[in-house]
């Protein structure tokens, strides 16, 4: 016989989120620590190559040297210059945009190549034509000064190439366009140089080709012409290059490990007693709130549950209590209800029984009066029955609505002639203040409804010699109807009640006299459905007034 495996208990919240959060911690610890092991010396190599990316003034030197000699041949005697004097001993590298490196410290030093920068910095030693246009009346003089700039700019860079491979001495200077140009000994220096950087004719072809290329309209712009300039040097200047710069002593790994080791330990402290202590603070209110949502479940509805700690906690809270107590309010009124139709039913049911019970033993001989009599409570009982009905189905979103486009003020008069038989019948009169077309979309038979009650009502509620005076105007975007009454009125105390279901006023009113008490909780829910609400005001002995206010059409 197999043994059946034992239930597992579930995890406890506070458990999971300790887990998780626990879980999150350690690994998100754990990951920092792995990255800053293995970064720390990637790191501070950067931050030493950034400072040394500030220090403008040499990576101004090397894009003078490049930009006055045209070439990089001696450059290494300025970078190791630089070197020699650099308390840091910072590696220093030069290449081209290709990689070809030029000059490297680190054979210098003849030590084992260490790591540069990842990130070098750009160096283009190509001058940029400072052209200033009010030195020039018109275009044409533009692109000549250009053309002679290129021409000066090859001349300059030629001679300069050729006595820095003769070991002779470069004196530059810049004119007006910052182009530079020889000054102090030149070609005279070294006869071989005498030619050097003469432009031939078919470069100054080329030229002037390329700046005239500027002479389309709207193209003559300071932009077109510098781009000229720099398209045409290129081939005679020095090539761009890239600079690295690196530090000499950086860290090891074992070095920073200790630190960051304890570091990690330390956070993971933390977060474990962290982790503990946001799980018991979300869990303990959790804890109150399933009690008390136990309570609520098995009937008690009056439970309620105060929490304190996050602003999100105590919003549940307050969200649960509003729950109870409206489930405590809705059975409350369940309760109310069936003892109010178990009163309302008592008496009547009570009498039929009794009438037929009368006729059965033969105490009362079945007269027509009696069977009309009999016939008449059967009816007012099966009008208890369809009002609460259409009570019901009108709190559920059940009962069906006909919209149709229509005038109020018809429905108002129509409504009003046909309370009139009753009201002449009571000695009331019934005056309809005369109005403008109101239109409106509604069901008309449920508005008409709602009006042959409050219409009824009034008449039933005021003496003989009284009036109901009935209204329909426009209020702004709204059609508002009044139906005021001079009779007895309702006491303040009792005007907050006027809709709830079963409720009368004059609690000695039968439902011969007073009616079922569910007509105006029936006509408030029709005129909400309708997009529209419905009020009572009355002043005890002066009478009642009843207003609808529903939409018009269009708004």
């Amino acid at each position: 016989m197999s043994r059946r495996p034992l239930p597992t208990r579930p995890m406890s919240l506070r458990t999971q989120v300790f887990l998780f959060v626990t879980l999150v911690a350690v690994s998100a610890v754990g990951a920092t620590a792995w990255l800053s092991v293995r970064l720390t010396s990637s790191q501070l190599d950067r931050s030493l190559a950034a400072a040394a990316a500030q220090d403008w003034a040499f990576v101004d030197t090397i894009r003078l040297y490049g930009q006055n000699h045209g070439i990089w041949e001696g450059i290494s005697e300025v970078i190791y210059a630089r070197f020699r004097t650099d308390p840091h001993r910072q590696r220093i590298r030069l290449t081209t945009a290709d990689d070809h490196v030029i000059v490297d410290t680190e054979a210098l030093a003849e030590r084992t190549a260490r790591p540069v920068a990842a990130r070098p910095v750009e160096i283009d030693p190509r001058p940029w034509l400072a052209l200033r246009w009010t030195d020039y009346p018109d275009d044409t003089a533009r692109q000549r000064r250009v053309v002679d700039a290129i021409a000066q700019y090859r001349r300059t860079v030629g001679v300069a190439t050729c006595l820095t491979r003769s070991w002779g001495p470069v004196i530059v200077e810049r004119d007006a366009e910052d182009v530079p140009r020889l000054t102090g000994p030149d070609s005279r220096a070294d006869p071989a140089c005498h030619d050097a950087g003469v432009t031939t004719a078919v470069e100054s072809a080329q030229d002037t080709a390329t700046v005239n290329a500027c002479s389309i309209p709207l193209s003559i712009t300071s932009r077109c012409l510098d781009k000229a300039f720099t398209t045409r040097i290129s081939e005679f200047s020095a090539v761009p290059v890239k600079l690295y710069l690196g530090a000499i002593d950086l860290p090891t790994l074992r070095s920073v490990r200790g630190p960051v080791t304890i570091a990690a330990g330390g956070v993971i402290v933390v977060a474990l007693l962290g982790t503990a202590v946001i799980a018991a603070r979300i869990v303990r209110p959790v804890r109150a709130l399933t009690t008390a949502s136990a309570r609520v479940a098995d009937g008690e509805f009056g439970a309620r549950v105060t929490v304190g700690g996050s602003e999100e906690l105590i919003r549940l809270a307050a969200s649960f209590n509003r729950m109870a107590a409206s489930l405590e309010g809705a059975d409350e009124r369940q309760r109310r209800l069936v003892a109010d139709l178990a009163h309302e039913l008592r008496t009547p049911l009570s009498n039929l029984r009794g009438y037929i019970e009368a006729i059965r033993d033969g105490v009362f001989e079945p007269t027509d009066d009696v069977l009309a009599s009999l016939h008449e409570e059967a009816i007012l009982q099966q009008r208890l029955v369809d009002d609460l009905q259409d009570l019901a189905l009108a709190e559920s979103g059940a009962l069906v609505y006909h919209l149709a486009d229509l005038d109020l003020t018809d429905l108002v008069e129509v409504s009003a002639r046909a309370g009139q038989a009753a009201a002449e019948q009571s000695g009331v009169r019934i005056v309809v203040e005369p109005g403008h077309r109101l239109p409106v979309r509604v069901d008309a038979d449920r508005i008409r409804q709602v009006l042959g009650n409050l219409l009824s009502n009034a008449i039933r509620h005021t003496p003989a010699g009284g009036s109901v005076t009935v209204q329909a105007v426009a209020d702004g975007d709204d059609a508002v109807v009044t139906v005021a009454d001079t009779g007895c009125g309702i006491a303040p105390h009792d005007l907050p009640h006027v809709f709830d279901r079963l409720w009368r006023a004059d609690a000695a009113r039968g439902r011969d006299t007073g009616g079922s008490g569910l007509g105006l909780a029936i006509a408030r829910r029709i005129v909400i459905d309708q997009g529209g609400r419905i009020e009572a005001a009355s002043e005890l002995g002066a009478g009642t007034t009843m207003t609808i206010t529903l939409p018009l059409r269009g708004h």
